[in-house]
């Protein structure tokens, strides 16, 4: 039998830097603002306008958020002429946000 005092083994290898990093990451989504964006860009890449627009939120809020997700690894952006396109980064985005909402689904009901 486990002593009760014992830590489990899996998070001590877990090097500090990553651990920050990842901390950074959760940190950056956890606006419902920032994951509302995240979802939109689920559809695939879209302006900075465009996403003010479809949110109702002015432009340099969106773009500030956007920006806060982008220096964080969620999301990558291109420019065209006078704008600015995001879209998630990665596949490990979209999966982060699908097990993050069913665990909050799980845990709360909804």
């Amino acid at each position: 039998m486990a002593d009760s005092h014992s830590i489990p083994p899996h998070g001590t290898h877990v090097p500090d830097a990553l651990l920050r990093r990842t901390a950074a990451m959760f940190k950056a989504v956890g606006s419902p603002d920032r994951l509302r964006l995240l979802e939109c860009l689920r559809g695939g890449e879209a302006c900075v306008t465009g996403l003010a627009e479809h949110l109702g939120v002015n432009v340099t809020t969106t773009s500030n958020r956007l920006q806060l997700l982008a220096r964080e690894g969620l999301v990558t952006r291109r420019r065209e002429d006078r704008h600015q396109y995001y879209r998630l980064a990665d596949g490990h985005v979209e999966e982060l946000l699908d097990v993050a909402l069913e665990h909050a689904r799980h845990t709360h009901g909804d």
